[in-house]
């Protein structure tokens, strides 16, 4: 026999052998050992052998799990590549926040000064100054959280989208725009 046959279907038995069922050796079949499993019988030894290696319903799905595992990481691919760019997009907001943050802090910075040398009495806008300091304040702690998140993100971390829609609610809760 110049092919190995393979396991039973029904036991998995590796102890299979080819037989034959009449004294002139016309009608032949192969036969699991332990639960006497047998192909369909056939005139030839090699047409017994293609009966028993021959198991269409699990060649065709050893096929559909093959397409369906091509289909899940072609799919795990794409849902991985859109993280990725939902993930870049996140860094450049944030990035762009704290560029913002710089430029808000300058002109208060400036604002304070030109009131400070135009008005020497006290109109309220140290407080006015004082709360627009601390908005800044926490949306650049919040946009360097969220650059720290993503900085240690692994791509297969599902917990990452939950992070950046807490971080970016949280911008919009301090700037006064909830959702």
């Amino acid at each position: 026999m110049s092919e190995e046959l393979k396991a039973c279907p029904f036991c998995g038995s590796i102890s299979v052998r080819e037989g034959c069922d009449t004294p002139d050796a016309k009608w032949h079949y192969v036969e699991c050992d332990d639960c006497h499993a047998t192909s369909k019988a056939d005139l030839g030894v090699s047409g017994a052998i293609e009966n028993w290696q021959s198991r269409p319903i699990e060649d065709s799905l050893r096929k559909e799990i093959e397409s369906l595992q091509s289909m899940t990481i072609v799919y795990h691919t794409k849902q991985v590549d859109a993280l990725r760019d939902e993930l870049e997009l996140s860094r450049k907001i944030a990035d762009e926040a704290i560029k913002q943050n710089e430029i808000l802090t300058k002109q208060l910075d400036e604002w304070e000064e030109k009131e400070a040398a135009c008005c020497p009495e006290d109109f309220g806008f140290e407080e006015v100054i004082k709360s627009l300091r601390k908005q800044i304040e926490e949306i650049k702690n919040v946009a360097l959280r969220v650059l720290n998140k993503l900085d240690e993100f692994d791509y297969t971390e599902s917990g990452v989208n939950w992070e950046i829609k807490s971080g970016i609610t949280e911008i919009k809760r301090i700037g006064g725009k909830n959702e």
